[in-house]
């Protein structure tokens, strides 16, 4: 058996900052991180990005891109959150009409 784990970086309409959490809990408690979890059985990942968003609902705040992302003392992760942040840069924000 296998998780499957969604990753979502919700950036602000400008593009120019990012959503973070600062974690609670250990690991990484008390760095900024994404709003994460797995994926239930039976949710699609849009199902469980709204639940994990409520479940992890915690002191959320925009982050400039200006940020050094690779700061150890203050992002969680192994430097993986710089990584994910560079290839969502990658690609272009949706029009709003994208999400009917």
């Amino acid at each position: 058996m296998y998780r499957t784990y969604n990753c979502i970086v919700v950036f602000n309409k400008a593009k120019d900052a990012a959503l973070f959490c600062k974690r609670q809990k250990n690991p990484y408690e008390g760095r900024y991180n994404f709003v994460g979890g797995k994926v239930e059985p039976g949710d699609t990942s849009e199902d469980a990005a709204y639940r994990e968003l409520q479940e992890e609902t915690n002191p959320l705040l925009w982050l400039p891109l200006s940020e050094d992302f690779t700061d150890r003392d203050r992002f969680a992760g192994e430097q993986n959150i710089a990584h994910i942040m560079n290839i969502a840069l990658m690609y272009p924000l949706p029009e709003a009409e994208d999400f009917g």
